[in-house]
Parts: structure tokens; C-alpha cells; sequence
């Protein structure tokens, strides 16, 4: 449009519905730039993340954001499913990009802009750049809180373009974002905006902004398969995880000493493409093949990820548990291969293995379930969640005995002290009355609580419903022996334990 617009006139009026699923986690917001005379001159789609701390509290950050779409599930993965932003994206390292976001990233409520959309007849004339000032001031966006976009055009599928035209118009979009005060996260994809005009974001000059790596190998002349032959050692390292991998590497190193360490179109080299795949044997093999030379390629994060092999296998590691409790709702404990992948390179890399481990098979144990202090027990039960169950079940034995005490005076109260322990057994066992019954059911807390409270005598795996039911005749057979006889079981007590400390924790009442 060649003559200007009076922006100032303009009003931005907003539409918002609350999301059909989390209506009190997301609420979807249209904004609208509207001109007196001229009409609708743009609008701008937005989701607004409310309640961080309900987020930090049920865990479910990632889970909530991939309902919809894969691009909220892309943005979620910058952030762990408490919310909080991964610490490399933050800690001034090399996968912090400029620098200019912190911590401060984990507070506030998050306002993620899916896209801005100007008519054609009005660009070019300052209206996207009015539509966010506005929306950024709105109400939407509190003091603390932070905006998060995607920088991308919305292209038609009709549109027929090149690649370089396609490029520009990327480049295009992101100096739009960053000359209205986005800047990367990272050296992600991703931007944020901070409504704090002191913030660093805000300080630093967009030419001064971090660009995303990229490779500049040209592949434009190659098809699949010529790609997948120049580069047959990574495809092997991908592809082959057998005991052939090693004749393989050894055969092609006696070839070509260099080959081990060349770079794909990515910048990857085979021990990257070998971490990543969790591939022990190739792992293995490289280290062994040229210890001294592979130690440049295991500190290389000069690549399309920014990523050294360890980091690269520890990103695989972390998505592939965040995959299966988000969308299988079990994580069955990182594998054997990527463990000892990982305590390989720690070792070539001359750090300090976790936990003092000293063997390959140690570190495994120790680890398997992401353990992170070095003191749970079998690597997955910890010390503050083994205290707090032996503590719930003595909390529970005293209120048995206040029940029975109770009982024994004639005052029937049991309803008022244990009411949601007995509703985990069998129905026809809900309403018991018989006090041996009942002071079967009080040893086998006692039981657990003895189990638990000895990590010395009894490990993680050895809390299984035998060992305490044999703690529990220990302590009074007779009564243990009527429990069993009336069909109730040493589970329906675990589960009561269980759901008790849930119950307890931040996530049931808050206490």
C-alpha cells in the first residue's frame, strides 16, 4: 500500500477461548489490528501458558504441550516437563548462543505466538511490527512473564519457490522478530521476549544475535543414495550395531587412518553418529582404533546440533525417557547400550565418573533408573523416598493402634483414623471388624516400615511382598497368618502405603 497508514488510530481487540482439554492451563488468544476506516489490518494467533506452577508441581509440562501440536512439542522440549528451561540453553556455555537468557526463563507465565498475519494490500507498512507492540503491552503479558515464537512464513502449499527464495523469506521473518526485541534461546530455533526493557535481551543489537549452526557442505548435486555411499562408515556406525561393526571400522582404518574422522553433511563424525545410536561396539572400537586422535573428535561440537558426541548420546538418553512417560506412561530405565556408551566417553574424556564407579557393569546399575545423587538404593529407590514410606507406614501404625484402643473401649471411630487404608482392600474386607484381622493388617505396615527403614539389611529389589510378609510373620505370625486366611494380601497394604504418600506430597494436598 503506497500511502501510509495512521497506525496511532489502530486498536488491537482480542477474542479468547479457553482450551478444550486444560482449560485452566491454556487459553488460546486471537488479537486483531483494526483501523477505523480501513477495517481489519492484521491479527496475530497466540496461546497463553498459565499456572507455571502447577507445572513445576504435577510434572506434566511436556505432556500438556503435546495435545495439539508438534509445534508447542517442539518449544516444550526446551524445557524439562517441570517448565524449567534446559540448563545448556542457560549456563553461558557453548549451546547458550549470546549469552542474554538466564534462569529467569522458569518463571513467569509464557505467551507463545503461533503466528502474525498482515493483509497483503496493508504490508510493508509497519502493521506486524504495531500488531506485536500492542499485543506485548497487552495484559496478556505480565511484567515477569515471557513471549516465545518460532520464527517462520507461512507459506502455501500452491507456492511454487526456490530454496534461496524460501531462505530469504526465513531470513526475512527473523529480522522481523528480532527488530521487535526477540532474540534466540539458545541456539535454537526458538526466540523469546522480555517485556523488562533492562533485560540483556533487550541490550544486545540484533546483528550481535546467535545464529543457528549449519553445515556448509553442498549435497544440492548428490541423491540419497550417492550420500549414503560418500559417507558408508557412518552409514555402517548407524546401521550396524553386530559384532561385524568392528571388522568394518578396523578394515577401513587400516585403509584410510582419517576416515574415522571425517564429517557427514552435518559435521558429524562416526564416533558422533556412533553415541548417538547408543552403538557400544563402535564406541568401543574407535577408542580403541586411535585413542590420542579420537580425543579431538569426542571435544568437536562444531556441528548442525552443536553437540559433542557424550552430549549427543545424552540428548538420545533424555528423549527417549521423556518419550516414554509422556506418551507411554512407563519409562522401563535407560538401556544397558547407552550407559555404557556413556561411561565410555566420560572415561576417554578423563572426567569424573558419577558415583565413583569403576566398572562399566557398575555405572549401569547405578544409573539404570536416573539416579543422580549416587545413593539410591539399586539406583532407583532414594534415601528421602525410602524415609518418607517408612515414615508414612509408622504414621499408619499408630493410627491402627489408636483404632484398636478405640475398640477396645467400645468406640467405634475407625472411620475418622484409617478410613482410606481400609478402602484398599477387597470389598468384602472393607468394613472387618475382627481385631486380629485388623492388627494383621497394622504388622504388615509394621513390616514395611522395619524393610524400609533398614537399607543395610534389605536393598530396592528386595522390598517385594515375600520378604515382607516373612518380616511380618516375625512379628506376629498369628495375626499376619488371619490377614492372609481372609483373602486380603501384602499388595493391597503397599498400595494403601503408597497412595498415603502421594497423598502427602505437593502434588495431593500440598503438605
Amino acid at each position: 500500500m503506497s500511502t501510509p497508514i495512521d497506525l496511532s488510530i489502530c486498536t488491537l481487540e482480542f477474542e479468547t477461548e479457553e482450551h478444550y482439554e486444560f482449560p485452566r492451563r491454556l487459553l488460546h488468544v486471537t488479537a486483531k489490528l483494526t483501523h477505523p476506516t480501513l477495517g481489519e489490518l492484521a491479527s496475530a494467533s497466540c496461546l497463553q501458558i498459565k499456572g507455571r506452577a502447577w507445572f513445576k508441581d504435577a510434572a506434566d509440562f511436556l505432556e500438556v504441550m503435546d495435545v495439539d501440536s508438534d509445534e508447542w512439542h517442539e518449544f516444550s522440549t526446551l524445557f524439562d516437563k517441570g517448565a524449567v528451561i534446559r540448563p545448556e540453553l542457560v549456563d553461558g556455555g557453548r549451546r547458550s548462543g549470546s549469552g542474554c537468557w538466564g534462569k529467569e526463563l522458569n518463571e513467569g507465565e509464557m505467551l507463545y505466538i503461533n503466528d502474525v498475519r498482515v493483509k497483503e494490500e496493508f504490508r510493508q507498512c509497519g502493521v506486524g511490527s504495531c500488531v506485536l507492540e500492542k499485543l506485548l503491552a497487552s495484559s496478556y503479558l505480565g511484567q515477569q512473564d515471557h513471549a516465545y515464537c518460532w520464527p517462520s512464513p507461512i507459506f502455501s502449499r500452491s507456492e511454487n519457490m526456490t530454496q534461496a527464495e524460501r531462505t530469504k523469506n526465513f531470513d526475512n521473518v527473523v529480522a522481523f522478530f528480532r527488530k521487535n526485541g526477540f532474540r534466540r534461546i539458545g541456539l535454537t530455533q526458538f526466540f523469546a521476549y522480555s517485556p523488562n526493557p533492562s533485560h540483556p535481551s533487550r541490550q544486545l543489537a540484533a546483528s550481535a544475535d546467535a545464529d543457528q549452526p549449519t553445515s556448509k557442505k553442498s549435497t544440492s548435486n548428490l541423491t540419497p543414495a550417492e550420500i549414503l555411499a560418500k559417507y558408508a562408515l557412518h552409514t555402517a556406525v548407524a546401521t550396524n550395531k553386530g559384532p561385524s561393526i568392528t571388522a568394518v571400522l578396523r578394515a577401513a582404518f587400516q585403509a584410510d587412518p582419517t576416515c574415522i574422522h571425517e564429517k557427514d553433511i552435518h559435521n558429524y563424525t562416526p564416533m558422533h553418529i556412533a553415541a548417538a545410536e547408543r552403538n557400544v561396539l563402535a564406541v568401543r572400537t574407535l577408542l580403541e582404533l586411535d585413542f590420542e586422535g579420537i580425543r579431538a573428535d569426542l571435544e568437536d561440537g562444531e556441528n548442525d546440533d552443536s553437540v559433542t558426541p557424550l552430549e549427543g548420546l545424552q540428548s538420545t538418553m533424555r528423549s527417549s525417557r521423556e518419550f516414554s512417560e509422556t506418551l507411554l506412561g512407563k519409562w522401563d530405565g535407560h538401556g544397558n547400550d547407552a550407559l555404557a556408551c556413556e561411561y565410555m566417553l566420560m572415561k576417554a574424556m578423563g572426567m569424573e565418573v558419577p558415583f565413583g564407579a569403576r566398572s562399566e557393569e557398575e555405572y549401569i546399575k547405578k544409573k539404570k533408573f536416573g539416579c543422580t545423587c549416587g545413593a539410591c538404593t539399586d539406583g532407583w529407590l532414594s534415601p528421602r523416598m525410602r524415609y518418607r514410606l517408612s515414615e508414612q507406614a509408622a504414621e499408619q501404625v499408630d493410627l491402627f493402634r489408636m483404632d484398636l484402643e478405640l475398640r477396645q473401649m467400645g468406640i467405634n471411630h475407625s472411620s475418622r483414623y484409617v478410613p482410606s487404608i481400609y478402602s484398599y482392600l477387597p470389598p468384602h474386607l472393607e468394613k472387618e471388624n475382627n481385631r486380629t484381622f485388623i492388627t494383621g493388617f497394622l504388622t504388615i505396615f509394621r513390616a514395611m516400615h522395619d524393610v524400609l527403614a533398614s537399607p543395610e539389611r534389605y536393598s530396592a529389589d528386595a522390598i517385594t511382598p515375600k520378604v515382607i510378609l516373612a518380616r511380618a510373620f516375625e512379628l506376629d505370625f498369628i495375626a499376619a497368618k488371619h490377614y492372609i486366611a481372609k483373602g486380603a494380601k501384602v499388595e493391597h497394604a503397599l498400595d494403601a502405603l503408597l497412595g498415603g504418600a502421594e497423598d502427602q506430597s505437593p502434588r495431593g494436598d500440598g503438605t
